[in-house]
């Protein structure tokens, strides 16, 4: 194998050699003059074989260095304890801690505020709403003493007295109640003033029966003794139209329907103020007496 490359130092003629050969003389084939063979290390591939070797120690020294450096740096800090700052703080640190407590401050006053607004909106609404209960259990009252009125201007009464009960400030809970109290005030109004003006008709259809029998009677008889005669004519027209005319109860059924539902809303609405009271009493924690 020729592992000696090297120049002929007469006329520079490039040469191999097998390396065995080094040290010994050759002629070179160009122009036969003597060489000396180098030795294996200063050939040509020997010299670049050793460059070879000093460039890879040196890059892998600098790019040893550059992962270690580094390494160590983060190593060092992570392992090295914090300094703990001692001494006086300095005036930027003092002014952060003032507007830290400063800022407490605020919000800890401004928590004080809302719990204050809050119960003052409660006692408000305390007193408005009892406010708005004794009206409305003066109302239930006054209606008891009103029994020789017709129910409809009872109702009637009954729903202008509840609707001027002032709401403002009053619980909603209670509003809405004492608003459905209004309505069914009203309807039932309607309700009897109907049932009533059909019972007035049937009244008037009676007198008008009587009369009519009483006048038939009296020009029908002898004339002995009108005013017996006038009776017998008005109790055989009265038998009359009982026997042909239907009783007052029929005449009345169609509203039937409507009286029940009237007993269930009224049913109803007892039932829901008893709660409504209970409700109030818990949230305000004050007595609301269920006198309805």
């Amino acid at each position: 194998m020729n592992d000696l490359s090297f120049d002929c130092p007469h006329c520079g003629q490039p040469l191999e050699a097998d390396a065995a050969l080094a040290g010994t003389t050759i002629t070179c084939p160009t122009c036969s003059q003597g060489i000396v063979l180098p030795a294996a290390g200063n050939s040509k591939v020997g010299r670049k074989r050793a460059t070879r070797a000093v460039v890879a120690s040196v890059v892998f020294v600098i790019v040893g260095l550059a992962i270690w450096i580094p390494l160590a740096f983060l190593i060092t800090r992570t392992t090295q304890p914090r300094e703990t700052p001692s001494g006086p703080a300095t005036p930027v640190k003092e002014a952060g801690a003032e507007t830290w407590r400063k800022e407490e401050e605020a919000r800890r006053l401004a928590a004080i505020q809302k719990k204050r607004q809050e119960e003052a909106a409660l006692a408000r609404a305390r007193a408005a709403t009892l406010a708005a209960w004794r009206s409305l259990q003066s109302a239930d009252y006054n209606s008891t003493t009103r029994r020789q009125l017709p129910g409809s201007r009872q109702y009637e009464q009954l729903a202008y007295e509840l609707s001027q009960i002032g709401l403002v400030g009053v619980d909603p809970l209670l509003q809405k109640h004492i608003g459905e109290r209004v309505e069914f005030c009203r309807q039932t109004a309607r309700l009897e003033k109907a049932i009533e003006e059909e019972r007035a008709k049937i009244a008037a259809e009676k007198e008008a029966i009587v009369g009519f029998g009483s006048l038939l009677g009296a020009a029908s008889g002898d004339g002995r003794n009108p005013k017996l005669d006038a009776m017998a004519g008005a109790a055989i027209l009265s038998l009359i139209d009982t026997a042909l005319s239907p009783p007052e109860e029929e005449r009345l059924k169609p509203y039937a329907p409507c009286i029940n539902s009237a007993n269930k809303e009224l049913t109803r609405l007892r039932k829901q103020e008893s709660q409504v009271a209970s409700a109030l009493s818990r949230k305000y924690d004050v007595s609301f007496i269920d006198a309805f």
